[in-house]
């Protein structure tokens, strides 16, 4: 998108607050960055998918827990901290 500013100003400064407000909070980030990537993935923004999953990887995240991430609620592999973040996702 040449100018999200332009076409989604109003979506994009309402991401930018939640991002202000994850930033701000006590959550781990690793936990926020198993949140950006499934908020990527509802939202079907490849590249956000592609920049979170790197950051998480590059953080120690297990490829096993990523590829989990879209399918978080079937799998064995989160915390129930970590569900609670997704769910609120």
């Amino acid at each position: 998108m040449a100018n999200v500013y332009k076409v989604a100003g109003r979506g994009y400064q309402a991401l930018s607050t939640m991002e202000e407000f994850l930033h701000d909070s006590s959550a781990p980030n690793d936990v926020l960055e198993l949140v950006r990537l499934r908020v990527s993935q509802i939202n079907g923004c490849s590249v956000r998918v592609d920049l979170h999953s790197h950051r998480a990887s590059d953080s120690g995240e297990t490829n096993e827990r990523l590829w989990s991430v879209a399918a978080w609620r079937d799998t064995p592999f989160f915390t129930d901290r970590e569900r609670a973040a997704l769910a609120l996702a």
